[in-house]
Parts: structure tokens; C-alpha cells; sequence
């Protein structure tokens, strides 16, 4: 039986990877690559805690978008690119 990850349990591990380095663990790998992910619940926690484009841009940096859903790889990615945009301007 594959375990049930709690949304929350997936955004603090892949921040805490992310804030490690560059390169995801095989745990990590599996555990995204696992069928008992409530993806909207992710979304949905990191988005409440504050932390959706930080999640967003973690994945994309430890290249592990490429293994989501095609909709929500899209999705993550605008999220990141609407950060950015957002960064720059606070900046100028």
C-alpha cells in the first residue's frame, strides 16, 4: 500500500530540500513520483501558509516540475513567472 502524504508534509519537504541545495534526494524523487498526493492539497496549503511561489520556484530548481501533471507543471509555472515579474518591479 503506498503511504498517504499529508499536503503539508510535501511543501515543508521540498522547501527544506531546496533550502539543503540543488539536488533532490531519491526519497524525495519517490515520494512525489507516489500516487497518494492530494496535489490541490499541496497547492491549496502552500498557497494558505504563504509559500505557493517559493514551492513553485523550489520545484523548478531541484528540476522536478518536469515530473508533474502537465496543468499543474503550467500552473506552477505562471505562479513563478507572476513572481517575478512582481519581484522586479519591487525593485525598480
Amino acid at each position: 500500500m503506498t503511504p498517504r502524504w499529508h499536503p503539508f508534509d510535501i511543501v515543508l519537504r521540498v522547501l527544506a530540500e531546496r533550502l539543503d541545495g540543488c539536488q533532490p534526494s531519491h526519497d524525495l524523487r519517490a515520494v512525489l513520483g507516489s500516487q497518494g498526493i492530494d496535489w490541490a492539497g499541496v497547492v491549496g496549503q502552500a498557497s494558505g501558509q504563504y509559500v505557493l511561489a517559493a514551492l513553485a520556484a523550489a520545484l523548478r530548481d531541484l528540476d522536478l516540475a518536469g515530473a508533474l501533471d502537465p496543468d499543474l507543471r503550467d500552473f506552477l509555472a505562471a505562479v513563478y513567472a507572476a513572481n517575478v515579474e512582481r519581484n522586479h518591479k519591487l525593485q525598480d
